[in-house]
């Protein structure tokens, strides 16, 4: 036996002992790695679970619209029913906000602005799970019309119609819905794009059919 051969049996002998021998291990550091993965998870979860306990008690209502609003989305998958309750919490907050601010002053128009955006994050945010509920957050939290504020950038029909881009996707009967009540009342660019979006998404639809 030369030395090629004998080098080539002992590679082999090594490898058929080494080799399950590390996907052992490989397999044990997943785990391990999992398990710690687990353990920061719930770490995470248990921190966010008390700051949202703890959410309530603080004294400025854009702070806790603006906390909450985060806590909606970081704790959805985690504990559904608690970021629903936690919604609702938001949406009394950002309608007092934008109620209370409807005036003249420089500071009034600055916070109004603050919480017309925590409105349209939110539904964002609030969209990504329940495209319904969202819906729901953006029209329960409707500035009243003869308090409109000459100031706030973007009419309701156009955050529909934003909301229904967003949707097209995922929910094309809502999108549509949308789309439709939004063309009784008037016509809408908006409409073109949310159109492409649904148009898109019916095509992708016949391509998996006959794929």
């Amino acid at each position: 036996m030369n030395h090629r051969t004998l080098l080539s049996l002992v590679l082999c002998s090594f490898l058929a002992v080494c080799a399950p021998l590390v996907r052992s291990q490989q397999r044990n550091a997943s785990i391990d790695t999992q398990t710690a993965d687990e353990r920061i998870r719930e770490k995470a979860f248990s921190l966010l679970e008390s700051v949202a306990g703890q959410v309530g008690g603080l004294q400025s209502t854009e702070n806790r619209a603006r906390i909450g609003s985060n806590l909606v989305d970081s704790l959805w998958q985690h504990d559904e029913k608690r970021s629903r309750t936690l919604l609702g919490a938001v949406e009394n907050d950002i309608r007092t906000g934008l109620q209370s601010r409807v005036g003249e002053d420089l500071q009034d128009r600055q916070t109004r602005r603050v919480f017309l955006q925590l409105r349209v994050d939110t539904v964002e945010r609030v969209a990504k799970h329940d495209a319904e509920l969202a819906l729901a957050f953006l029209r329960n939290t409707k500035v009243i019309s003869d308090k409109r504020s000459p100031y706030d950038p973007e009419s309701e029909e156009t955050l529909e119609l934003r909301l229904a881009k967003q949707i097209a996707a995922e929910n094309p009967d809502l999108a549509l819905r949308i789309g439709r009540e939004s063309l009784e009342r008037s016509f809408q660019t908006d409409l073109v794009q949310v159109l492409l979006k649904l148009i898109s998404r019916l095509n992708y639809l016949l391509t998996a059919i006959h794929s």
